[in-house]
């Protein structure tokens, strides 16, 4: 009995836990994490987690936290969305800016946006393709493809859009009216 008890023992603790098991426990800012109020969460493609945190992002790699701050990029270290791709890409909406990455690179790239971004959805065409959708306050919204690393298109609205989804294939807008 011992013998067995031994090997589950070792077992567990040499195989890697993916972040998506992450067992049920109160996690806190003395165990890593950027701060304790926790702003939304994320899974990225390979099963670990982004925690947006209103001091700062952390990954849980499945064994720690690693926080990011304004040196790897990022435009703030208070993060008000996340969202990740099937591709690999993971963009952070910050209260001055909006940021991506890569997966396999440990940095994340300001996106070049005059004004003050209030949303952001992501689109997927298809699992080599993705861009996203950026509400721009009194502005618009436009269209940036992280693969080509540039702005595609403008659209100009009579009403000024404050929010944005993606069901599918078509964008869906609410203005500051609630329209």
């Amino acid at each position: 009995m011992n013998k067995k008890l031994f090997f589950l023992i070792l077992l567990f603790s040499t195989v890697w836990i993916r972040a998506q098991y992450l067992p049920l426990r109160i996690y806190t800012s003395a165990d890593g994490l950027a701060s304790n109020q926790v702003k939304d969460i994320k899974n990225d493609k390979n099963g670990a987690l982004w925690v947006a945190c209103g001091s700062g992002l952390s990954y849980f790699t499945g064994f720690k936290f690693v926080n990011y701050g304004l040196k790897e990029g990022l435009p703030d270290i208070t993060i008000l969305k996340i969202a990740t791709t099937t591709n690999g890409y993971t963009f952070i909406l910050t209260y001055h800016g909006i940021a991506y990455k890569k997966c396999e690179e440990d940095y994340f790239k300001k996106i070049p946006i005059d004004g003050e971004i209030v949303d952001f959805a992501v689109k997927e065409k298809n699992k080599a393709n993705s861009k996203i959708l950026v509400c721009v306050k009194n502005q618009g919204v436009f269209c940036y493809s992280p693969q080509k690393e540039q702005k595609e298109n403008w659209w100009h609205f009579k009403k000024k859009p404050y929010s944005i989804a993606v069901l599918k294939e078509k964008a869906i807008l609410c203005t500051e009216n609630g329209e």
